[in-house]
C-alpha cells in the first residue's frame, strides 16, 4: 500500500508527542455549557443570574432527532436557505438566560456536585409563566437577577413555575463563588455552538 494514503497516522516520537498535545488541549478546555432540561415529573430549584430580559439571548431553533431517533439535538436556525427547515420543519423561538440549578448530581467518578450553571431555554409556550416571575422578582427586588425559582415537571410535560424570593449579590456570592454567579457572555457561548 501506498504510504502517502496513510499520512494520517503518526510514527515514532510524534506519537507521543501528539498524545500529550491533545491530553493538554484537553485540561485547558473551559467546562461545558449545559442546558437546563427536567425530565416528566422532575422538580429542583433554580437561581436566575440575569439582570432583566434585556440581558437574555433569543435564537430561532430546530430539535431534532440523532440517527437513532433520540431526542435532544438542537440546531440554530438560519431563517433564511435553512436546510434544516426544509428537511425538519419551521424552526421555533427560544429565549435564554443563565441559571444555577441547584439539584445536586454525581459525575461519573463519583463526585457530587451541589449545583450547576446551565442556560435555561424558555419556549414561547412558557414564557407567560415566566413574564410572572419576572415582575413578580422585579416588584420585590427591582432585578430578576437572584430570583430563586421552584421549577416542576408533570408526568404530562407540563411544566410549572413558582417564584419565592430574590437573594442578594452578597449572599449570592458567599453562597455559591464569584465565578459561578454572574451571566455566561453568550456571545462566546454561542459562538462555541456553531462550530
Amino acid at each position: 500500500m501506498d504510504a502517502s494514503k496513510l499520512s494520517f497516522l503518526k510514527r515514532g516520537r510524534a506519537v507521543l508527542a501528539t498524545a500529550e498535545a491533545e491530553l493538554e488541549k484537553a485540561n485547558s478546555r473551559p467546562p461545558p455549557i449545559y442546558r437546563f432540561y427536567l425530565p416528566p415529573g422532575g422538580e429542583t430549584d433554580i437561581i436566575i443570574l440575569d439582570g432583566s430580559f434585556d440581558e437574555a439571548v433569543g435564537l430561532y431553533e430546530h430539535h431534532i432527532q440523532d440517527a437513532n431517533g433520540r431526542w435532544g439535538n438542537y440546531v440554530s436556525c438560519l431563517r433564511e436557505n435553512c436546510s434544516f427547515c426544509r428537511i425538519h420543519g419551521e424552526s421555533y423561538y427560544v429565549i435564554f438566560l443563565t441559571i444555577l440549578n441547584l439539584q445536586e448530581y454525581v459525575k461519573k467518578s463519583g463526585e457530587v456536585v451541589p449545583f450547576l450553571k446551565m442556560l435555561l431555554p424558555i419556549k414561547l409556550r412558557l414564557l407567560p409563566q415566566f413574564l410572572v416571575i419576572s415582575s413578580s422578582a422585579m416588584k420585590k427586588a427591582g432585578t430578576l437577577r437572584g430570583a430563586c425559582v421552584t421549577v416542576k415537571r408533570d408526568s404530562l410535560f407540563q411544566t410549572t413555575w413558582r417564584f419565592s424570593k430574590v437573594i442578594g449579590e452578597k449572599m449570592l456570592i458567599k453562597s455559591y463563588g464569584r465565578k459561578n454567579v454572574f451571566p455566561f457572555k453568550y456571545s462566546e457561548v454561542f459562538t462555541k455552538w456553531a462550530k
